[in-house]
């Protein structure tokens, strides 16, 4: 199939979604394969990427460890500071390293999904409160105070934005910058990202596209800082496709590097596996009639936003669907992408 007819083929498949959507409106997505470009909605407006961040983190832990200042099975109590780090992992267990961080296998909790054990959730916190700029140090403190270690390091799985705000401050140890700093020069300014930034907070006069926390749209709003290490990075569709492309052409991390975080060693859910800081999508998962698609590699953020990139196709997609109750229907938009690309 031309990208002609898949434009066609989209355009129809969208603007049926769109009318769907009601108030949320298009989509944003951009598709490229080589010279081929499949754009929808809004391209010039940068979108806050959620956890599609953990990629850009897991690079400059990975640059790191190329460069020789840590190690992948270095215990993460060998680069930050006990204190820190106390009453986040198991106690009886020595600290986990750095690749268990990465993998989502250091047996902490989620300090913005994780039950809370004493007092409201972090998310109903957050929603009272959404102005708020939240420090690194004061996810961590939560994590500390309101939750428990759910396993010893190595011996489950479990999604962590506390294992990724540690990791940001082993980027910061070891880099000896702030980590929108180093991720700024080791990232965005390595592959050239002009269309991507670190927002910072409270927000730099930056304007986001829309995104919806249940019904509110925080774009403006400070609660986005609770993203950090674990999902800080705001850039365009094109901006998001740039560094999918710096990452899998070799301009940010090695080739070895690389095959390490496509290497799958859990299930996050039917259909989402996960490897080293990177989601790949099986989609015989969600249904046996997809089991014909190809497995696409990257990352879902909570604010239903993806980036995937297809190796045998050289494909790259951006998707923005706005809202934290779209991610249903983000999925079945990448399914839909994926399909008129295999025909």
């Amino acid at each position: 199939m031309t990208f002609s007819d898949l434009a066609r083929r989209l355009d129809r498949r969208l603007d049926r979604l769109t009318r769907r959507r009601g108030a949320l409106g298009a989509p944003q997505l951009r598709v490229q394969r080589g010279d081929d470009v499949y754009t929808y909605g809004d391209q010039v407006t940068p979108f806050h990427g959620a956890s599609i961040g953990k990629l850009y983190t897991t690079v400059a832990v990975l640059q790191l460890v190329e460069e020789g200042h840590i190690r992948l099975d270095d215990g993460i109590d060998r680069h930050v500071g006990s204190q820190e780090i106390a009453g986040l992992f198991h106690a009886d267990a020595p600290a986990p390293t750095i690749l268990q961080l990465l993998c989502h296998e250091s047996g902490a909790d989620d300090y913005y999904e994780g039950r809370s054990i004493s007092g409201p959730s972090f998310r109903e916190v957050l929603r009272a409160d959404l102005d708020r700029v939240w420090q690194p140090s004061e996810l961590l403190d939560f994590a500390r105070e309101r939750q428990r270690p759910f396993a010893r390091p190595g011996e489950r799985f479990r999604y962590s934005d506390t294992g990724f705000a540690v990791l940001g401050r082993l980027i910061e140890e070891r880099d000896g910058r702030p980590y929108e700093d180093a991720v700024q020069t080791r990232v965005l300014d390595r592959a050239g990202l002009a269309d991507s930034f670190l927002p910072g907070w409270p927000l730099r006069n930056a304007r986001l596209s829309p995104c919806y926390l249940g019904s509110v749209d925080v774009s403006q709003k400070n609660a986005l800082s609770i993203g950090w290490a674990g999902g800080g990075v705001a850039a365009t569709p094109q901006g998001f496709l740039d560094f999918s492309r710096a990452l899998h052409d070799g301009t940010l991390v090695s080739a070895a590097h690389r095959g390490l975080m496509g290497d799958v060693r859990n299930r996050v859910r039917p259909g989402i596996h996960y490897g080293v800081g990177m989601m790949e999508l099986r989609f015989g998962g969600f249904s046996p009639l997809l089991r014909g698609l190809p497995r696409v590699r990257g990352h879902i953020g909570s604010l239903s936003t993806y980036l995937f990139h297809d190796e045998a196709s050289g494909t790259h997609l951006a998707l923005n669907m706005h809202s934290t109750s779209e991610m249903a229907r983000g999925v079945r938009t990448v399914i839909s992408v994926t399909q008129e690309l295999t025909r």
